[in-house]
């Protein structure tokens, strides 16, 4: 979502990557150009595929619309700033190859954040770390359990609707699937140069949301731990 000034520089470092992937960008009804710039990435490199939605869907509905257009049996999500970086899409692609089924991409070594970030977005998100991993018990041995760039097998449970107004889906995918092999790959955060964080625009409206998504998670997990009995 109105990404536009970090579009081509993504698409850069994405470019130099090998042939054994494809680079799908869903625009979540961007209002600064970032669809026009989607369209002539995909027209001069076939690896890029744009999907546009009309309306805003939000991540889950993104997610999603993202997964029906994939074509590939191991998938990775990140973020279009630069936060997340591309040159560890091949670290988590060969995790996945070997046999891990979720990949966390972890800003954490142990308990220490690696790289720095803004103080306001640091609070927020150790604050929104600690009650979700209180509230759902079988979040709390992840590391990094917030992260937003994960891979994960196609074939995994995806239990999210696009009507759900979630940010996060790894930890739908955890309490979904508890037997998944879950491994790491670190990288170091580093704050984005160009745009604004959508956390620390939001303030008190981004923790209000994450409340309810923790009660979504929490719901999910009863559902599935229901099922494995």
């Amino acid at each position: 979502l109105n990404e536009s000034e970090n579009l081509p520089l993504l698409a850069k470092e994405l470019s130099l990557l090998g042939n054994q992937f494809e680079f799908i960008f869903v625009d979540d009804g961007s209002s600064d150009g970032s669809r026009a710039i989607i369209q002539d990435l995909s027209r001069d490199d076939q690896r890029f595929i744009g999907v546009f939605n009309e309306h805003r869907l939000g991540h889950m509905g993104s997610y999603l619309r993202g997964l029906e257009k994939a074509r590939y049996d191991n998938i990775a999500i990140m973020d279009g700033d630069l936060q997340h970086p591309p040159d560890k899409l091949n670290p988590v692609l060969n995790l996945l190859s070997e046999g891990i089924d979720i990949v966390v991409c972890s800003r954490y070594n142990g308990r220490k954040f690696i790289g720095d970030r803004d103080k306001v977005r640091g609070i927020i998100s150790r604050v929104a770390e600690f009650l979700l991993k209180i509230i759902v018990r079988r979040c709390g041995a992840i590391i990094d359990p917030l992260s937003g760039f994960i891979g994960f097998h196609r074939q995994l449970t995806v239990p999210v609707k696009a009507e759900m107004k979630g940010n996060k889906l790894l930890p739908f995918l955890v309490v979904a699937n508890p037997g998944a092999k879950i491994g790491y790959v670190n990288y170091q955060f580093t704050e984005r140069s160009l745009g604004q964080s959508k956390i620390v625009g939001s303030g008190s409206r981004f923790m209000q949301n994450y409340i309810r998504e923790i009660i979504q998670i929490r719901e999910t997990s009863k559902v599935y731990a229901k099922k494995k009995r």
